[in-house]
């Protein structure tokens, strides 16, 4: 019989559990919590089917190590030998931290403290089995709360412990972890199977909703699943709908909050000061008698109910000891509605059903640190799903679901009868070894059905499929081979256990505490490759952290938000900032989470994507990458970071004035460039750029002429001129008025700032400066913006008569001319044109092909001018004075001819082809 069991693990956070099955005679399967042996709580062996989750490190003097005691003696120890005994590991799972450990001590990670719990199990069955070897094929339940790096930690566990959980390629087994709340319907499915619950209890031949509640030590999982059986092969398929979020809400948090009573009864007891104890100790040796509290009260409650009777709130229990703490002694009395009002934040009995509709507004502790927020964020997933609320039944599991107090709260929150599980410290472990056979059985299953030669050759079938548990599956080999029509792939009941889902939704953190979403909650998974775009590398770096958060907000900081471990790109160079990169993210069947990528658009220029393994103390101000979605931003976030690199790029400019910069001081001046360049255009494509008007105008206000970060504001102003306010526009384009002062343009500070906000209005189109502008032109005070201010009344007025003036009466050897070339080429952009005399047009090319003929730095200016009159004229059908077009036909001719520079040539060619080609 021993090659033919099934092996399954509760790894618990209070108490763990391996259990085993097999296929009896009656062809039902059997599975049974095997007793495993350890050190009682005085010392002495004794066997028990629950094994405290507790592992005590006991010195050996002889060896100099640390032996693992694991069990009710360990349990025992806690609060007498701190530092040396862990209880509730199973909490820090998936996380980055040492644990309260002796420093002697080499078990440092969660996952090497519950590899000795894990082992204990597996090496205490072969004892009791007699088995010739350890189970190295077992399934393990897990929270289905468990997000991707506590599952990775369990199974890093698991095969510390000598379990099998990869493939001989190294890659993680499918079917190794089994969520919690799927084993208890493993387990009830099993018992109905074998009529052992009656099916008015819960019936699966039709399709049912159910609620699982699963309340343990340390964990509150809470689950919906539509579940049903296959009919021809007899075993569930469970399909998950909504999976609640890691909760740390359990046994010991009800523990917690009685024992900071205790300790506070016991200082006032003896009349001490919180300084004269030591806390965490005294805490932890008070959470025990919380517990025993506890326990004689649910008891109290439970034997009343049993013989017809109740508890009064009157009753009191009792502590005393005469040495509890340094030689102190402690007597307390607590009456049952004492205890009861202590646990009253835990019950939240303010939170309702209809809260689920205001789910995102529940962000204080009272509303989320208790066991109704867990059952309202599944049910709120659930109809985010696009589904109406239907529970056919509420699941109880968990030691804790004993307690009276929280069936009366799921009673009353559903205003139905829960269904409790007999033996709830029992019912994950049977059922996740009824999985295992299962979970067997469909790849049995499919392999015959995939094996033609099985179908048609029944004799040698045995030979063919190498399966240990062979006998167990005779049934359905004779029925596949009986039934080939029915049952082949086109079947309507499908070999599967059901689908899997992503647990909540999963999230990359961006710079500033912006969130991008990347899978959503209840995708079906496995899922390959989701790629992911518009990302671009932050700075100079070689190391870009990708946070990852779940939940559903689009900033990291919400209370809503959970952050797990970190993911890192290692490059191998140095790329600048902006530099695209394409992350490919995958996400298995397993729930493990997987990245890999590219930079920029080569594909085979791979990236390294890592997880951390340290936690790091700068997290805030890491390199995290950078997306270019448009989203909603944070107006005070993305104000800060335009100011503080404003600065940084203002204090270079100054200190480094002509003076050679070191490759450290490039790379701030680099990013800081960088960051104000990519907040702008955050701000640009935002959801929300019309809430910006205020603080930009507010800023600009408050600022003193010569600061960087004015200039910076005139131009992401400009830039969302056309989402502003009425008054908001009006307000911005008088702050760029206020720049067009002479007493300011005397003031070399003021260059840049000046120009700026003379872009912005050429930008904006703002035709009421049309005057004033032409007034500066006219000064030689502002003759450092002629040409700033010449190019903004070319594009504000379109057609104006002091630029065509200007044009024609400044020497064409004159750098002044330019911007004036500039204006005459909008001027043509216009229908405005038509207006001017042919004497006019006429001299303005005369001028424009003479700079060509220059062959200066402005020709390509007024090669551009020219193709834009020419386009127009041919558009209007505008005919010019026949002798000026021979000529400059002719000598376009001679340029093209003499032309070194071939792209200026081109450029020739390009824009007079036609009118050469005509004549």
């Amino acid at each position: 019989m021993a090659e033919n069991l099934y092996y399954g693990i509760d790894l618990g956070t209070t108490n763990s559990a391996i259990a085993y099955g097999y296929v009896d005679s009656n062809k039902k399967v059997t599975t049974q919590v095997c007793k495993i042996n350890r050190y009682g709580r005085e010392g002495g062996i004794e066997a028990k089917e629950t094994l405290p989750s507790v592992v005590y490190y006991k010195y050996d003097m002889k060896k100099n190590c640390y032996n693992p005691i694991i069990g009710d003696f360990a349990k025992n120890q806690f609060g007498k030998k701190y530092g040396s005994v862990m209880k509730s590991v199973k909490n820090y799972m998936g996380e980055l931290v040492t644990l309260p450990l002796d420093e002697k001590i080499d078990d440092k990670r969660p996952q090497d403290v519950s590899a000795k719990i894990l082992n204990h199990l597996v090496l205490g069955i072969k004892e009791k089995l007699t088995l010739a070897e350890t189970p190295k094929n077992v399934i393990i339940t897990i929270p289905a709360s468990f997000d991707p790096d506590q599952r990775r930690a369990t199974l890093e566990a698991a095969e510390i412990a000598g379990i099998n959980v990869k493939d001989k390629n190294g890659n993680y087994l499918e079917n190794i972890l089994l969520s919690e709340p799927k084993a208890v319907i493993y387990n009830i499915a099993n018992m109905i199977s074998n009529k052992e619950i009656p099916l008015n209890v819960l019936d699966f031949s039709e399709k049912k909703n159910v609620l699982v509640f699963d309340l343990g030590g340390g964990t509150l999982d809470v689950a919906l699943y539509c579940v049903y059986d296959n009919k021809e092969f007899n075993f569930p398929i469970i399909d998950e709908l909504a999976i609640g979020r890691y909760t740390q809400i359990g046994g010991d948090s009800f523990d917690k909050v009685l024992s900071k009573k205790l300790v506070d009864d016991f200082i006032e007891y003896n009349g001490c000061s919180p300084d004269d104890v030591d806390l965490d100790e005294l805490t932890q040796l008070m959470e025990s008698r919380a517990e025993f509290l506890k326990l004689e009260l649910s008891d109290k409650v439970f034997n009343a109910k049993f013989a017809g009777s109740q508890v009064s709130d009157d009753e009191e229990f009792e502590i005393s000891e005469m040495d509890i703490y340094k030689g102190m002694e402690f007597e307390d009395y607590l009456t049952k509605s004492d205890i009861e009002k202590v646990y009253e934040p835990i019950l939240a009995r303010h939170l309702s059903l209809n809260d689920i509709n205001r789910i995102e507004k529940l962000v204080s502790d009272e509303d989320m640190k208790n066991i109704v927020f867990p059952v309202l964020d599944v049910l709120a997933k659930y109809k985010r799903g696009g589904h109406d609320l239907k529970i056919d039944a509420v699941v109880l599991n968990g030691g804790m679901t004993k307690f009276y107090l929280i069936k009366d709260r799921i009673k009353e929150l559903f205003n139905i009868d829960p269904i409790t599980v007999n033996d709830p410290d029992l019912a994950v472990a049977k059922g996740a070894a009824f999985f295992q056979y299962c979970s067997e059985k469909v790849n049995f299953l499919e392999k015959i059905q995939n094996t033609p030669s099985i179908l048609t050759e029944g004799k040698e079938k045995k030979n063919i499929v190498e399966l240990n548990n062979l006998k167990n599956f005779e049934k359905e080999i004779d029925f596949i081979t009986n039934n080939q029509s029915s049952t082949s792939k086109s079947s309507s009941t499908p070999l599967t256990l059901g689908n899997v889902i992503v647990n909540e939704t999963i999230n990359l953190g961006l710079t500033k505490g912006h969130a991008k979403l990347l899978v959503k909650e209840g995708t079906k998974l496995p899922i390959k490759d989701i790629k992911l775009e518009n990302l671009v590398i932050p700075v100079n770096t070689k190391e870009i952290e990708l946070p990852i958060y779940l939940g559903n907000e689009p900033r990291t900081d919400s209370p809503h938000m959970r952050k797990i471990n970190t993911r890192k790109i290692v490059l191998n160079k140095t790329y600048a900032p902006g530099t695209p990169i394409t992350l490919n993210l995958t996400i298995d069947e397993n729930k493990n989470l997987y990245f890999n990528g590219y930079v920029g658009d080569n594909q085979y220029e791979r990236i390294s994507v890592i997880m951390e393994t340290t936690k790091s103390n700068n997290d805030e101000k890491a390199s995290k990458i950078v997306s270019t979605d448009s989203k909603e931003l944070n107006i005070g976030t993305e104000m800060e970071t335009l100011r503080t690199s404003a600065v940084i790029l203002e204090d270079i400019k100054k200190r480094y004035n002509g003076v050679k910069k070191t490759t450290y001081i490039n790379s701030r001046f680099n990013d800081a460039k960088f960051k104000i360049d990519q907040t702008k255009t955050d701000i640009i494509n935002s959801t929300n750029k019309e809430k910006f008007e205020n603080a930009i105008i507010d800023e600009l206000g408050k600022l003193e002429n010569h600061r960087l970060l004015k200039g910076i504001l005139f131009d992401l102003g400009s830039q969302i001129y056309d989402s502003m306010s009425t008054n908001g526009k009006k307000n911005f384009v008088k702050a760029c008025e206020n720049m067009l002062c002479l007493e300011y343009m005397l003031n070399n500070y003021n260059k840049d700032n000046i120009k700026k906000a003379i872009i912005a209005l050429e930008r904006i189109g703002e035709t009421n400066k049309e005057k004033e502008i032409e007034k500066l032109l006219d000064k030689s005070a502002a003759r450092n913006y002629h040409e700033n201010l010449a190019r903004a009344l070319a594009k504000i007025s379109k057609y104006n008569k002091k630029i065509i003036t200007n044009f024609l009466t400044i020497s064409v050897e004159s750098l002044e001319i330019n911007p004036y070339i500039y204006g005459i080429g909008e001027t043509f952009n216009t229908d405005e044109m038509l207006y001017l005399e042919e004497s006019t047009i006429n001299a303005i090319l005369e001028r424009l092909l003479k700079i060509l003929k220059q062959k200066r730095a402005n020709r390509d200016m007024a090669l551009t001018a020219m193709i834009k009159i020419f386009k127009n004229l041919e558009e209007q059908k505008y005919d010019i004075d026949e002798r000026l077009f021979k000529r400059m036909v002719a000598d376009i001719k001679v340029l093209i001819e003499e032309e070194f520079d071939d792209k200026f040539k081109t450029k020739l060619l390009n824009g007079f082809s036609k009118m050469i080609d005509v004549k």
